[in-house]
């Protein structure tokens, strides 16, 4: 039998729309990346291989190899994007490397990571499904930090109906010894 599991994506989908989550949970059926996905998926590579290092060496790599990441990464992404009859997708590499080169100036400096990247997967008594996912990164002082690329800051309101950081900290308490 396939082992049934629930993600944070999966949650936020039926939360959006019911039948999207249908669509594409449920039958499974395939749907076009779209470049603003695959952008963020992008950049995430590009803050993960720099993290992953940093926790290690306490240092950041040089802005040039970050956005060499990026730029593998998004060469990944652009055979599984639908760009529309505009076709961006160098304008839209362009914007990746802006927005990894102004992270790496003037955040990555200010985090030291503890964790990168980490999946956690946890069960509960008389729940069908195993809940998964991965936080993006606890720094130092295990502050979860969740990263998004989008062209506006969420408003406060947005933010409070959000449940990511919500299910990041459940998943955090239940597997460390230490308060997020």
């Amino acid at each position: 039998m396939e082992q049934r599991h629930l993600s944070v994506s999966q949650m936020k989908t039926y939360l959006i729309c019911p039948l999207k989550y249908f669509y594409r949970y449920i039958q499974r059926l395939p749907a076009p990346k779209s470049p603003e996905l695959s952008l963020g998926i992008a950049v995430h590579s590009a803050l993960e291989v720099n993290f992953t290092q940093k926790i290690q060496s306490g240092e950041d790599l040089p802005l040039a190899v970050v956005t060499d990441a990026f730029s593998d990464a998004w060469k990944a992404e652009v055979p599984q994007i639908d760009f529309g009859a505009e076709g961006k997708s160098g304008k839209i590499q362009d914007e990746g490397v802006r927005i990894v080169g102004n992270y790496h100036a003037t955040v990555a400096p200010t985090v030291q990571p503890k964790e990168v990247e980490e999946r956690f997967e946890l069960a509960f008594e008389n729940v069908p499904y195993t809940f998964v996912g991965r936080k993006d990164l606890v720094d130092s002082s295990d502050r979860i930090r969740d990263h998004k690329v989008t062209k506006r800051a969420p408003t406060p309101a947005q933010v409070a109906q959000d449940i990511q950081l919500t299910a990041y900290s459940l998943a955090h308490r239940l597997t460390h010894p230490e308060p997020e």
